[in-house]
């Protein structure tokens, strides 16, 4: 498996190869990763060049709390602000709860294939005066997925319900037992299968200060992104990955982004 140790966390790593810029994501941010039953939990929904910094706010049609037994209860911003969207959820009942975006579809572009490779064009990619002659040009549109778990104490805790879209990250050490110099191992899935060697990003709340766009991690054969030996705090775990967009879609490709929101505990 791919590992981390603590002191990787001082390294100053590519995203996604040389020329990245930061790790822009979308992100869920709640106030408590672990309230009572019957507590108002407050999420915060933005988008950041710098975690958990909001910027810009994250908007979406799909917010949702997943209970425990996967039922599906909407959820409607509290605030729209210019830097963030404000949530709020109270879960009733002890039990591991998701807090969603659902899929969102966003802007399209292009991309040309480049040596079996997808290549943006344009937006930090390539230009179009630079595209090679004959090479194929095609069209795509962004599908975005971030995801927050709560874990109200009291009875012994299910695992989490499986996220939305179709690309999903599945942690299979559950969220609330994450600690300080443990091993967690999450599960990277698009379309129910494992995605063999997927590039992954870890960043640490307020860690752009020292690696500016995160930690790059990639899944082993099995798909799965195991880390250890990292320090307490608040993470998200980004995954991206280029597909043909599914039948009936506006474009030939989706980029897919999701992003899954984590503390880990001293």
């Amino acid at each position: 498996m791919s590992r981390v140790r603590a002191a990787i966390l001082m390294a100053v790593t590519a995203l996604f190869g040389a020329g990245a810029a930061r790790a822009h994501v979308g992100f869920l941010l709640p106030n408590d990763f672990s309230p009572e039953a019957g507590q108002q939990v407050t999420v915060v929904a933005a988008f950041t060049d710098t975690f958990p910094n909001a910027e810009i706010a994250l908007k979406s049609d799909g917010f949702a709390l997943v209970l425990p037994d996967g039922d599906v209860r909407p959820l409607a911003p509290a605030a729209t602000l210019p830097a963030m969207s404000v949530l709020e959820a109270k879960p009733e009942a002890p039990g591991t709860y998701r807090i969603t975006t659902g899929e969102r579809l966003g802007r399209k572009g292009e991309v040309v294939v480049i040596d079996g490779h997808y290549v943006r064009i344009g937006d930090g990619g390539i230009a179009r005066d630079d595209v090679p002659d004959g090479a194929a040009i095609l069209t795509s549109q962004t599908a975005t997925v971030s995801d927050a778990f709560i874990a109200v104490p009291g009875n012994a805790l299910a695992p989490p319900a499986p996220g939305q879209g179709r690309l999903v990250l599945r942690p299979t050490t559950h969220p609330a037992a994450l600690t300080a110099g443990a091993q967690f191992d999450v599960d990277v899935l698009f379309d129910g299968k494992p995605l063999k060697g997927a590039a992954v990003t870890l960043m640490a709340a307020y860690g752009h200060y020292t690696h500016p766009d995160g930690i790059a991690l990639n899944a082993d054969d099995c798909g799965t992104v195991s880390v250890e030996g990292i320090e307490p705090g608040v993470y998200v775990l980004m995954v991206r990955h280029m597909a043909e967009a599914p039948s009936g879609g506006e474009t030939d490709l989706r980029s897919y982004t999701t992003a899954l929101t984590l503390e880990v505990r001293p």
